[in-house]
């Protein structure tokens, strides 16, 4: 009688709930896209290309496209991507600098980005239209390492950036820690940064990663506006932070490698590529052992004959972004017969020479990295200024003693125009420079507040604003040029 009344108290005995499976989750991670939103056809087939990359979601990786919800949320029932970027959207080619970064916006909204770093170049419109980015977008920009000004009288300077973000995806929580680059402040434009402040990266990770743990990640990921090379000495000294993996731009290539059993990969620029991690996760394993398994790959973004279609929706917005951009910057200005290299020094004396004649200066400081193309042979389009140099810039011109120039012209970081150095003595148009003579110096807003390190505040706390963009005076000098495949931009430059 006791035997059975035990075997039937087992038996009506509540059983426990069964263990959840692990369940397998998918991020997608760019970076640098840098406004490179249609694909480069220089090569064959063409790579890239912000719709043609989500098509490539959509079809292979189960992605739905869309702009997220709250908290993240995918755009569609039982979504299981997530779609991160490291950061520098927008600053590029014409289609997106001519329109201050909305069509990049339009796009990442449609391609589903639930999460960004805060990069060095994402101010560069002003910070009222990263905002407004930020608004359109619909994701939030993340630092662990960037501080809201601390005290009252600068709230209003506060960039409202997270040290990490979760979002759930399935019934996974995914832990996003970002960093910017930590140079951020010295290369955002005077102003637009000010009040927030810069911490290194390693105490900057040390209190985020356990806070995100603490608010319920299952597991953690870093993303960040640098490189994984740079932070591979940091990662490998803190295997306890178990970090899943960490990715990185401003590499500009793919990286992929190891510190520790953690990957640090960078998936390159221009959405040419993007990282794709398939993570593993046991919810009911303690803190820190959630992750079980996991799987990363770099996959190229290349279009022709059997690639995936490109997103239909995103497709047709960027022809009307084309379309707008054609109206306004295809004015054909000028041409070139063999073509205007990158960095060459052909492309500086144009830049140079058209600011300094047409603002009327002495001579024309600008900076190498500010350049980021060259010019395709043939019609040059106002585009074509854009896509070479596509920030926003404002001209100014500084007062500076002959006895000064030297530590701007020699700055490592330099390019000019008007100026020449004979043996070790500079001449300015073709005369030696007197060291008490006042010399009139055009230059661009971001090197006179410091930039690249240039003394241009320091030598001249009153400048002049000239009120115009740096692209403006080289369409218009280009124009007036006249020049012709018979009488060719270059001709005119020597």
């Amino acid at each position: 009688m006791r035997l059975s009344a035990l075997v039937l108290a087992v038996s009506l005995a509540p059983l426990a709930p069964a263990a959840a499976a692990p369940e397998k989750v998918l991020v997608l991670v760019t970076g640098d896209e840098n406004g490179h939103l249609l694909p480069s056809t220089e090569a064959d087939p063409p790579k890239g290309g912000a719709a043609e990359t989500l098509g490539y979601w959509t079809s292979k990786e189960a992605h739905c496209a869309g702009k997220v919800g709250k908290d993240g949320a995918p755009n569609c029932k039982d979504g299981k991507t997530l779609v991160l970027s490291t950061g520098d959207h927008f600053s590029g080619p014409s289609i997106s600098s001519a329109f201050q970064g909305e069509p990049v916006a339009e796009s990442m909204a449609r391609m589903g980005y639930a999460a960004s770093g805060m990069g060095n170049h994402e101010l560069d419109f002003g910070r009222e239209q990263f905002d407004r980015l930020r608004d359109i977008g619909g994701f939030p920009y993340l630092s662990a390492n960037v501080r809201p000004p601390s005290s009252k009288s600068d709230k209003d300077y506060d960039l409202k950036l997270k040290p990490f973000a979760i979002f759930k995806r399935g019934g996974v929580k995914i832990g996003v820690v970002a960093l910017s680059a930590s140079n951020v402040a010295k290369t955002v434009m005077s102003g637009r940064f000010y009040g927030n402040e810069v911490v290194p990266y390693e105490p900057a990770l040390q209190q985020a990663i356990p806070a995100v743990r603490k608010a319920g990640a299952d597991v953690v990921i870093v993303i960040a506006d640098e490189c994984p090379t740079v932070l591979e000495p940091i990662m490998a000294k803190h295997p306890d932070w178990k970090v899943a993996f960490l990715a990185g731009g401003h590499c500009h290539t793919p990286v992929e490698r190891k510190a520790g059993m953690t990957p640090l990969i960078s998936p390159g620029r221009w959405w040419q590529r993007y990282l794709r991690a398939e993570l593993t996760v046991d919810s009911a394993r303690p803190a820190g052992q959630r992750l079980v398994g996991l799987e990363t790959k770099v996959v190229d973004v290349v279009g022709g004959q059997g690639a995936p279609a490109p997103d239909a929706e995103l497709a047709a917005r960027l022809q009307t972004w084309q379309k707008k951009h054609d109206e306004a910057l295809g004015e054909k200005i000028g041409y070139t017969r063999s073509g205007i290299d990158a960095n060459s020094a052909t492309l500086f004396t144009w830049y140079g020479r058209a600011i300094r004649e047409r603002i009327g200066a002495d001579l024309t400081v600008l900076n190498r990295k500010g350049f980021r193309g060259g010019v395709q042979p043939g019609p040059i389009t106002a585009a074509a200024v854009y896509s070479v140099m596509p920030f926003d810039n404002s001209v100014m011109t500084v007062k500076v003693k002959g006895k000064d120039l030297p530590s701007i012209l020699e700055n490592p970081a330099a390019v000019y125009e008007g100026a020449a150095k004979k043996g070790s003595a500079w001449t300015v148009k073709g005369k030696p420079v007197e060291p008490e003579t006042t010399y009139t110096v055009a230059t661009l807003e971001y090197l006179y507040f410091g930039g690249d390190n240039f003394p241009f505040e320091r030598l001249d706390p009153n400048p002049s604003e000239t009120g115009v963009v740096a692209q403006t005076p080289v369409i218009e000098w280009t124009r007036k040029q006249g020049t012709t495949a018979e009488k060719p931009l270059e001709s005119a430059l020597h």
